[in-house]
């Protein structure tokens, strides 16, 4: 697989490239600015390494995000095959995760410790706030919980620090805002005073608000302290812990240091310039505990946008001066841009006299020269100026972009894929507005990030009728809402009349409807009264999660929004999302009831805590993103509005919290470095732009008089096209009516496009395989839409995950140590896991039966188990992604891997649950799903590797009994034709239902079955 690589790689390394590629020994800097192909040279240097035998093993990448994890991973997978998955890609809080697991007796953590979920910080936060009870922070007349989300962020922040009480109350003496600037001020009084000049009112009231800043600084640390506390008693920990245990011991133990160092001879770094001072720290000790100290760091000092996340301007020079050694190479050829473009966005970014090619330290001894040159001619070919135009007003300002994207769509130079189209604003509710004007043009958009659940219409429907349940006597209003609309209208007659009826009696809707019979539509009243009161009952019974998911498909809500094509997508995401909120919740804390869930949802709308809808993939649509969000994407239109000084330099955060260990610059080198952070932002901005980039500003915005931002003048205008439009007061009406005014949509045929997008995006695994064949159309509710409505059997799922745990860990153990664990360390670590608040049961004597259930299991299965000779154990928890079966993408994650004497490969699943005869695992038997993923993996082994796999098994742990299954080359054709076939039903949206009737009879989705698909 390795040597046809070169027939693979039509794109050859340039001689920059080449030379990062080969440079494998001591330090080495690439720094890489936009579109210059690190990703690609990245790969190509560890292809090279794995091809001059360095072991895979001994190589390990880090990088900022899970997105680029995932990429990076999967890129290597196809170009390199088997031996890329053994190379270790991780983010730093994957790395540091993975360390605390293989290392658990250096960790002093409780058994069975997990990650907390945004949920129950919310929760122990409030916890924390009733007990703290800050009174300078939170004045009495402010709502105590506004400021959760502010905290929460805050205690990360304090974290970060790895500092202690002491060390953070020391900077209330030594913070120059602090108590040296009140000693300041009380000299200046007392002179004034001596001299007889008694106008200091000014004075004493700073002094005062610097108090009260001191007063603010001790109820944070009391906040965090405490805060810290509570997930520490609930067996919690989050990403700043991970790293900082890590740190900690690294720090406090050299030789654990430098084992965990030297398991590898190579570092790569991707991303350098995004990461925090913590992130920064692993990367030293990693690198100084190592014998080689072979370092590879890939970044772009123009780049550095996230330092409100911990991100440092001088991350790059501090690396430099920690090993001045280090070899810089930069990329110069630029294969997305035109040359106007990457000329005017050096002289935006160059224009920074903080930059690394600024300082002359850097530059000379590196050599460091980052200015671009265009390399691509299909791109180069469309060079054109750059359009920078100003507008007497922002409403007219708006509407020309909407027009001239319009204008492209409509056009011959409309791209391919609409994505292709991109808005990228400062402020995110300029995403929205933007949003609403392209709709209403009948222009498909796609904000980059979620929806508040209270501003969709499904998930605000779900939330009242929920309210109601709990408590139909104070929730008149939501019933005013809900029975005028959709799927609970009744008759406006019948309506009038109710209103009537609730103001002589002082009743409220239900009572209403239940003591009156004379309606003039009495079906749908009494329908209303039917499902109200069945859901009701069934609330009082079941779990939280089930309760969401019977309201949702009986009340019809999930029917109507999935029929009605306004807003459709939106609608169907916010469904989704109540039901992960109430499933998040749910887990969040024992036997949460509906009426508690209703009260988080309150205490979230009124605390303005927003619970966003998730960001889906790109979709074939505009793209409105943020400058953040806009980082590491390319398009070939882009539109930047609204670039005035108040949006930019001007620009104020309110109430940002300035913490009392923050360095206090002065200000001119505050000027200076806020001017480098503002322009590195435009330069991201600027340089997403393949060929067409528009600049606007407006003159009047709300009435009010404005400026271009001062990052725009003094530059060489030639590569502009200048236009100025005015805008009288006689035009403005024509100008606010084009931005209310709105074309009539094909929903349809953006569901269609949504549907078709997602559709060809969807990789098979085993199971989601076996979801298709055992219902397209409940494949297509659940995998393509992505609504989740199936009840969870949480207390089986729990158990299967508590024993495939168990027997993972021991595997390992085996692995590293030669042995495995004995019984009685697998029997305590089980009783530790099925006991731990974080593995709740829905009742006591569930767990009662499963805790039984384990132990006869780790009783029958464990001896055999562990009398598998540890040599033969070959990988555990092996993953395949991105393998390719012609153009499409199959993974999935093989359980246990043993080798045989003769080299040959077993691929073994673990189940929970009574075993399954050999003859009913097979096509057309009862268990044909377990064939079909017994298959899977050997030929996705098999085509990944080289190597021959004789045996594919299950073992059902607490039968004691494995069942194995000798595939052939005939079964290996027989699952390939069946992948291939799959994707294509998937691929032209084949989504029929299933003909098992017994099935639909149980199936949550049934009623949405009759209903017509796209």
């Amino acid at each position: 697989m390795v040597q046809s690589l070169e027939t693979k790689i039509a794109i050859q390394p340039n001689l920059r490239q080449q030379e990062a590629i080969e440079t494998l020994k001591g330090q080495v800097m690439l720094l890489a600015g936009p579109g210059t192909g690190k990703t690609f040279t990245v790969i190509r240097r560890i292809e090279k390494m794995l091809k001059d035998g360095i072991k895979p093993q001994s190589i390990l990448c880090l990088t900022f995000s899970d997105a680029a994890a995932t990429e990076m991973r999967q890129r290597l997978i196809k170009q390199m095959g088997a031996i890329a998955t053994q190379v270790d890609i991780y983010t730093y809080h994957s790395f540091c995760n993975d360390i605390i697991r293989q290392y658990p007796n250096q960790f002093n953590l409780a058994s069975g410790v997990e990650l907390i979920t945004d949920t129950k910080k919310i929760e122990l936060m409030k916890e924390t706030i009733d007990e703290v009870q800050p009174r300078v922070f939170i004045p009495p007349r402010e709502h105590k919980y506004g400021f959760v989300n502010d905290f929460i962020n805050h205690s990360q922040h304090l974290k970060s620090l790895r500092i202690t009480k002491e060390e953070y109350l020391s900077n209330i003496e030594t913070n120059p805002t602090l108590m040296p600037r009140i000693k300041e001020l009380e000299n200046e009084i007392y002179i004034n005073e001596s001299n007889g000049m008694m106008r200091n009112k000014g004075r004493y009231e700073k002094i005062e608000k610097i108090k009260d800043n001191i007063e603010r600084a001790k109820e944070l640390w009391e906040i965090h302290d405490k805060y810290c506390d509570k997930m520490i008693e609930h067996n919690l920990i989050d990403f700043s812990d991970m790293i900082c245990f890590v740190l900690n011991a690294f720090e406090e133990d050299e030789n654990f240091r430098h084992e965990v160092s030297n398991r590898y001879s190579y570092f790569l770094v991707d991303e350098y310039q995004d990461t925090n001072e913590l992130q920064n720290e692993i990367i030293f000790n990693l690198t100084d505990a190592n014998k080689e100290q072979y370092i590879f760091v890939v970044g772009d000092d123009d780049q550095i946008i996230y330092t409100f996340q911990g991100a440092k301007n001088d991350n790059i020079e501090n690396f430099l001066n920690k090993y001045p050694q280090t070899k810089v190479i930069c990329l110069e050829e630029n294969n997305r841009s035109t040359q106007t473009i990457l000329d005017f966005s050096y002289n935006i970014v160059n224009q920074d006299t903080l930059r690394l090619e600024n300082n002359k330290n850097f530059s000379k001894k590196y050599n460091i020269s980052k200015k671009l040159i265009a390399k691509n001619p299909k791109v180069t070919a469309k060079d054109r100026k750059i359009k920078r135009i100003q507008f007497g007003d922002i409403l007219q300002e708006y509407n020309y972009i909407v027009d001239d994207i319009k204008k492209i769509i409509n056009s011959n130079e409309c791209p391919e894929e609409l994505s292709e189209i991109a808005v990228i604003c400062k402020k995110r509710a300029e995403l929205q507005t933007f949003a609403e004007l392209l709709k209403g043009k009948n222009i498909p958009c796609q904000i980059d990030e979620g929806k508040d659940i209270f501003n969709i219409r499904s998930s605000t429907y779900i939330y009242f009728y929920m309210k109601a349940i709990c408590n139909h006597l104070l929730s008149k209003d939501k019933f005013y809402s809900l029975f005028l609309t959709e799927p609970f209208a009744i008759e406006l007659e019948d309506y009038n009349k109710a209103l009537t009826l609730i103001d002589e009696t002082k009743n409220d809707f239900i009572e209403v409807f239940r003591t009156n019979n004379e309606w003039k539509c009495p079906e749908k009243i009494n329908r209303f009264l039917h499902i109200y009161d069945g859901i009701t009952e069934y609330s009082k019974a079941n779990t939280l999660r089930n309760t969401v998911v019977e309201l949702i498909n009986r009340s019809g809500i999930l029917e109507y929004f999935y029929k009605n094509p306004q807003n459709r997508i939106e609608n169907l995401e916010g469904i989704k999302k109540i039901i992960d909120e109430a499933t998040d919740y749910e887990k969040a804390g024992e036997s949460k009831t509906l009426e508690e869930f209703v009260q988080y949802l309150d205490d979230c709308k009124n605390d303005e805590i927003v619970i966003k809808t998730e960001k889906v993939g790109k979709q074939n649509a505009v793209q409105l993103t943020t400058y953040h969000g806009s980082k590491g994407r390319e398009f070939e239109y882009v539109y930047l509005p609204n670039l005035v000084a108040k949006n930019w330099e001007n620009f104020k955060i309110n109430n940002e919290y300035k913490y009392i260990t923050d360095v206090v610059l002065e200000k001119e080198v505050a000027e200076l470095k806020k001017d480098s952070e503002l322009r590195k932002l435009l330069f991201v901005g600027i340089t997403r732009a393949k060929y067409s980039l528009m600049l606007s500003f407006a003159d009047v915005a709300d009435g009010k008089a404005q400026e271009m931002t001062k990052y725009l003048s003094d530059l060489d205008n030639n590569c502009l096209d200048i236009k100025q439009f005015e805008c009288k007061e006689d035009e403005f009406l024509k100008e606010l009516y084009r931005s209310i005014s709105t074309e009539a949509r094909d929903n349809q045929k953006f569901f269609k496009d949504y549907i078709q997008n997602k559709a060809n995006k969807v990789e098979l695994s085993p199971s989601r395989l076996n979801d298709y064949l055992s219902c397209p159309r409940k494949f297509f509710y659940l995998k393509i839409l992505g609504i989740d409505v199936e009840e969870s059997n949480w207390d089986a799922a729990n158990f299967g995950t508590i024993i495939h745990n168990l027997l993972e860990n021991s595997a390992k153990y085996a692995m590293n140590n030669g042995e495995y664990p004995d019984m009685n360390k697998i029997k305590t670590e089980f009783e530790n896991e099925i006991l731990s608040p974080l593995n709740r049961f829905s009742k006591p004597e569930i767990r009662e039966k499963y805790e039984r259930l384990g132990n006869e299991a780790i009783d029958k299965f464990y001896p055999y188990f562990s009398a598998i000779p540890a040599s033969r154990l070959e990988a555990l928890e092996f993953e395949f992604n991105g393998l390719n079966i012609g153009e499409n993408a199959i993974n999935g994650k093989i359980d246990r891997i043993e080798v045989n004497s003769d080299g040959t490969i077993d691929l073994y699943d673990y189940k929970t649950g009574k075993a399954k005869p050999e003859k009913q695992i097979s096509i057309g038997g009862n268990n044909e799903n377990y064939f079909n993923q017994l298959c899977f993996y050997k030929y996705a082994y098999e085509k990944l590797t080289g190597k021959k796999v004789a045996n594919t098994g299950l073992i059902f742990v607490e039968d004691n009994k494995t069942v194995s299954k000798e595939l052939t080359n005939e079964d290996m054709e027989y699952i390939e034709n069946l992948i291939n076939e799959t994707y294509t039903k998937i691929k032209n949206l084949q989504f029929n239902p299933t003909n098992d009737k017994n099935s639909c009879r149980y199936c949550q989705y049934k009623d949405m079955c009759k209903l017509d698909l796209i």
